[in-house]
């Protein structure tokens, strides 16, 4: 599931709601995993919706102050940003082909999803550096996002996000 979902979860975070996505979205299989993380979004879907306020939604949630920053490096405790991504460069692989691909800080969760859906099996379980080192920050996110009062295909993103994780101190679980 972490493949199929991973990406989803990536493309929420990385751009507003456009019409490609909100098709996408609306997908009954996909609406019904959303719907099972946020009761009432497959109804949600089921409605229209001017995608002029979906973009201010986004952006009021992810991109002005006092929205939620989409990045790792502002959900780790302890540590500065910049120290955070000197260690995700140690563990993440930036020079690949995929990683390269995108105009968004090393540490966007929307970009991360997107390669370690990319980059893991469909049987798999997240357990590794990456995971060991984002998987907290991405809990803290998603528990955050989960818990806002926000439109609710994001707040299905932020359950969706607590699930794919394993729990802390363990070695992965598989979906």
């Amino acid at each position: 599931m972490i493949a199929e979902i991973a990406p989803l979860l990536g493309r929420l975070l990385l751009a507003e709601i456009d019409a490609p996505l909100m098709a996408l979205l609306s997908h009954p299989d996909v609406a019904a995993v959303l719907d099972q993380a946020e009761p009432g979004c497959g109804a949600w879907l089921e409605n229209e919706h001017d995608l002029d306020e979906l973009a201010a939604d986004y952006c009021d949630l992810f991109v002005l102050p006092g929205g939620l920053a989409p990045v790792a490096g502002a959900w780790a405790e302890g540590v500065d940003r910049q120290d955070f991504l000197h260690r995700l460069a140690m563990v993440f692989p930036f020079e690949s082909e995929i990683a390269s691909s995108f105009e968004t800080p090393a540490d966007h969760f929307g970009r991360l999803l997107t390669v370690l859906g990319r980059a893991t099996s469909p049987d798999a379980s997240w357990s590794s550096p990456l995971i060991d080192l984002v998987g907290p920050p991405m809990a803290a996110f998603g528990e955050a996002l989960a818990n806002h009062p926000t439109i609710p295909p994001y707040r299905a993103c932020g359950r969706l996000l607590m699930a794919l994780l394993p729990p802390q101190g363990s070695s992965g679980r598989a979906l």
